[in-house]
Protein backbone atom coordinates (compact mmCIF):
# COMPACT_ATOMS: atom_id res chain seq x y z
CA UNK A 1 0.00 0.00 0.00
CA UNK A 2 2.72 2.46 0.68
CA UNK A 3 4.36 1.68 -1.84
CA UNK A 4 1.64 2.50 -4.55
CA UNK A 5 1.45 5.74 -2.76
CA UNK A 6 4.69 7.00 -2.90
CA UNK A 7 4.81 5.94 -6.65
CA UNK A 8 1.37 7.76 -7.44
CA UNK A 9 3.19 10.90 -4.97
CA UNK A 10 6.40 10.86 -7.70
CA UNK A 11 4.26 10.66 -10.90
CA UNK A 12 2.10 13.57 -9.42
CA UNK A 13 4.74 15.72 -8.28
CA UNK A 14 6.89 14.84 -11.76
CA UNK A 15 3.84 16.22 -13.09
CA UNK A 16 3.82 19.58 -11.17
CA UNK A 17 7.65 20.39 -11.34
CA UNK A 18 7.62 19.79 -15.54
CA UNK A 19 4.11 22.33 -15.59
CA UNK A 20 6.46 24.96 -13.57
CA UNK A 21 9.49 24.43 -15.21
CA UNK A 22 7.10 24.96 -18.75
CA UNK A 23 5.56 28.03 -17.10
CA UNK A 24 8.87 29.82 -16.14
CA UNK A 25 10.35 29.14 -19.56
CA UNK A 26 6.99 30.86 -21.24
CA UNK A 27 7.79 33.70 -18.59
CA UNK A 28 11.14 34.30 -19.85
CA UNK A 29 10.26 33.70 -23.04
CA UNK A 30 7.68 37.07 -23.09
CA UNK A 31 10.18 39.11 -21.14
CA UNK A 32 13.30 38.77 -23.19
CA UNK A 33 11.00 39.07 -26.96
CA UNK A 34 7.85 41.59 -25.91
CA UNK A 35 7.16 44.36 -24.33
CA UNK A 36 4.36 45.33 -22.31
CA UNK A 37 1.02 45.43 -23.71
CA UNK A 38 2.64 43.68 -26.30
CA UNK A 39 -0.19 40.67 -28.40
CA UNK A 40 0.75 37.10 -27.87
CA UNK A 41 -0.95 34.34 -30.08
CA UNK A 42 -1.15 30.74 -29.26
CA UNK A 43 -2.16 29.01 -32.05
CA UNK A 44 -2.58 25.84 -30.06
CA UNK A 45 -3.04 27.05 -26.43
CA UNK A 46 -4.45 23.81 -25.00
CA UNK A 47 -5.06 24.93 -21.23
CA UNK A 48 -4.07 28.68 -21.77
CA UNK A 49 -0.73 28.29 -19.68
CA UNK A 50 0.98 30.82 -21.90
CA UNK A 51 -1.78 32.61 -21.70
CA UNK A 52 -2.19 33.12 -18.42
CA UNK A 53 1.32 34.30 -18.06
CA UNK A 54 0.90 37.01 -20.93
CA UNK A 55 -1.67 38.52 -18.62
CA UNK A 56 0.11 38.34 -15.53
CA UNK A 57 3.21 40.30 -17.41
CA UNK A 58 0.81 42.87 -18.90
CA UNK A 59 0.47 41.26 -22.17
CA UNK A 60 -2.89 40.52 -24.36
CA UNK A 61 -3.29 37.07 -25.21
CA UNK A 62 -5.13 35.92 -28.19
CA UNK A 63 -5.52 31.59 -28.15
CA UNK A 64 -6.56 29.60 -30.55
CA UNK A 65 -7.96 26.34 -29.92
CA UNK A 66 -9.98 23.35 -31.56
CA UNK A 67 -10.75 20.98 -28.58
CA UNK A 68 -13.64 22.41 -26.58
CA UNK A 69 -12.27 20.45 -23.54
CA UNK A 70 -9.71 22.56 -23.47
CA UNK A 71 -11.82 25.69 -24.16
CA UNK A 72 -13.27 25.02 -21.01
CA UNK A 73 -10.59 24.24 -18.99
CA UNK A 74 -8.85 27.54 -20.37
CA UNK A 75 -11.99 30.25 -19.26
CA UNK A 76 -12.46 28.00 -15.89
CA UNK A 77 -8.55 28.64 -15.38
CA UNK A 78 -9.01 32.51 -16.64
CA UNK A 79 -11.88 33.10 -13.87
CA UNK A 80 -9.57 31.17 -11.09
CA UNK A 81 -7.28 34.11 -11.66
CA UNK A 82 -9.42 37.18 -12.26
CA UNK A 83 -10.94 36.47 -8.99
CA UNK A 84 -7.79 35.72 -7.25
CA UNK A 85 -6.66 39.12 -9.43
CA UNK A 86 -9.83 41.07 -7.98
CA UNK A 87 -9.57 39.43 -4.09
CA UNK A 88 -5.63 40.70 -4.21
CA UNK A 89 -6.93 44.10 -5.87
CA UNK A 90 -9.18 45.24 -3.35
CA UNK A 91 -7.11 44.24 -0.52
CA UNK A 92 -4.16 46.75 -2.03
Amino acid sequence: MKRKFKIKFALILRKVLTICARYINFVRLMLTTTNENSVICDPFSSSATMGIAANLLGRKFIGIEKESEFIEISKKRKAELKAKFDVYKSKN
